[in-house]
């Protein structure tokens, strides 16, 4: 018969509902993030979560009680941009934006509204292409690993702009990097 369920049906409903509702306004969960939420949800109504209580085929039996729920792959932004999003999702996202707003008395505090961006670049140099005889074998002296340098930036709504950060891997500074 398998372990007991960490739910009952009315919080498995409210957890179906929530995920309905992000995906609805353009914020669908992958996997990892289904499951974390799920932790979340748990400890806040006072539940202790075993070690494998949340996992894979857990969520994939929550799926098959779960009718209204599918997995799916989403389109990728720039075929989304391309064809715009439908109007009727563009309301539900100014419309849920809108009530966050005034729940967190935002609406009219732009001085507390940021926008985040997050970046990576690859510090591995990719080639140009060359010119050379059809016998030739050109080649490039690249890095076995490459490493990424993340930068986050921000601005809030009046424009003013936070400093960007530099996110280096490694676990030492390196005078160089800058």
């Amino acid at each position: 018969m398998g372990p007991a369920r960490l739910f009952n049906p009315e919080e498995e409903n409210r957890l179906a509902d929530h995920i309905i509702h992000m995906g609805n306004i353009g914020y669908g969960y992958p996997l990892s993030v289904v499951l974390s939420v799920a932790a979340g949800y748990a400890k806040s109504l006072g539940k202790t979560i075993a070690k494998n209580q949340l996992s894979k085929p857990r969520f994939y039996s929550f799926l098959k009680r779960r009718e209204e729920l599918k997995v799916v792959t989403p389109q990728k932004l720039t075929s989304s941009r391309a064809k715009s999003s439908s109007k009727h999702t563009r309301a539900k996202y100014f419309s849920e934006l809108q009530s966050v707003l005034q729940q967190n008395d935002l609406l009219y505090a732009r001085e507390r509204i940021f926008n985040i961006n997050v970046t990576g670049f690859d510090t591995d140099h990719t080639p140009p292409m060359v010119v050379c005889g059809s016998e030739c074998k050109p080649q490039a002296i690249t890095s076995p690993r490459t490493r990424t340098v993340t930068i986050v930036g921000g601005a809030n709504a009046i424009g003013n702009q936070i400093p960007p950060f530099y996110v280096f891997s490694g676990k030492r500074w390196v005078d160089q990097l800058l």
